[in-house]
């Protein structure tokens, strides 16, 4: 299983830590924003259209640390049905809530 996993903040960062140890998968990549970035974090790539776009392609999990408004606008463009498309899940930044 491929993950790809965002985070938004630094609380996001570190919730996502949490996620990580938490899934036993072939290749789990992370990403935020530059000004957050560290040590098992890539950078969100720009133009965010064509990032998403190839994550929705590599990944069979995408888990958005952060609202449900910002994973629903990126992977909007992506979307094309139930058997092709990544599983999608969402988790706010303290992990108290989820919708997948």
């Amino acid at each position: 299983m491929k993950i790809a996993i965002f985070a938004y903040s630094r609380q996001g960062c570190k919730t996502a830590r949490t996620v990580m140890e938490h899934f036993k998968a072939e290749e789990i990549r992370a990403f935020t924003k530059e000004r957050f970035e560290e040590s098992g974090f890539q950078p969100l790539c720009q133009p965010s259209s064509l990032f998403y776009g190839s994550m929705f392609e590599w990944a069979d999990t995408m888990v958005f640390i952060g609202s449900c408004g910002i994973a629903v606008r990126e992977i909007a463009p992506h979307i094309r049905d139930k058997k092709s498309d990544p599983a999608v899940i969402v988790v706010d930044e303290l992990a108290h809530f989820t919708i997948s």
